[in-house]
């Protein structure tokens, strides 16, 4: 049979709802989060094996991170998405992106 391959996380972000989801992940077979931005890492206590970065930027270029979870206020989804989707991440989304309102 063979190895079924492990879905690595990444999240952007310390929202309480990203503490509920990397709780989720660790019981998931085949789930695992892999890298966190550092000041998550740090109050969540988050096993040693997953990766904590200074910047989402740094946490975007790992290669080895397949999804990116991203819980930050929604006025900051389209910018992020779109970085990650430039590096062909899969993103992981609760609310839509939004576009700043156009006036004049």
């Amino acid at each position: 049979m063979a190895e079924e391959k492990v879905v690595r996380f990444g999240i952007l972000g310390c929202a309480g709802i990203a503490i509920k989801l990397a709780r989720a992940i660790g019981l998931t077979p085949n789930f695992s989060v892999y890298t966190v931005a550092r000041a998550f890492a740090s109050a969540n206590n988050l096993p040693p094996e997953v990766k904590a970065y200074r910047s989402y930027k740094q946490l975007l270029d790992d290669p080895c991170v397949d999804t990116v979870y991203i819980p930050l206020p929604t006025s900051l989804h389209l910018e992020w998405a779109l970085k990650a989707a430039q590096k062909k991440k899969h993103i992981l989304l609760e609310k839509p992106t939004v576009r700043p309102l156009q006036t004049g």
